[in-house]
């Protein structure tokens, strides 16, 4: 489910930097959004295998060797998630299955891992030394 929620907030991320290019150039907003949007995933992707959406919801894409992906991997996943996307939504809202590896992954010698969590910050770790609790 983080995948998921890794795609929702990166569509919502989409949206919102739509509207507000849209306020500078209605004719072009969904050009200028979508390739800053696959500037900003390919860059990111590349060289920290994450996403905004997945580094919030705590996922990554690595190789097989637990590596970043690199440019020539993130490309391709990217062009491929581009035009083979809707079809991944339309399989999973339609029978409810999220394959462990999707199509784009496998093409890019790629695969979804979950992070590590965050480590506390010194004021937390003060406050759940004290009481042996986390948050």
């Amino acid at each position: 489910m983080r995948r998921v929620a890794a795609v929702l907030i990166d569509c919502c991320l989409f949206v919102a930097s739509w509207a507000v290019i849209e306020t500078f150039d209605r004719h072009n907003a969904v050009i200028y959004a979508t390739a800053i949007f696959v500037l900003i995933d390919i860059i990111l992707t590349a060289s920290l295998g994450t996403s905004p959406g997945r580094f919030v919801s705590g996922v990554r894409v690595m190789t097989a060797k637990g590596a970043v992906p690199g440019l020539p991997r993130a490309l391709l996943r990217t062009a491929l998630v581009l035009l083979t996307g809707w079809v991944g939504v339309l399989v999973f809202v339609s029978s409810g299955v999220y394959p462990k590896r999707m199509w784009w992954d496998a093409a890019a010698g790629t695969t979804i891992v979950g992070t590590a969590r965050l480590p506390l910050s010194p004021m937390r770790r003060k406050s759940s030394a004290k009481t042996g609790k986390l948050g």
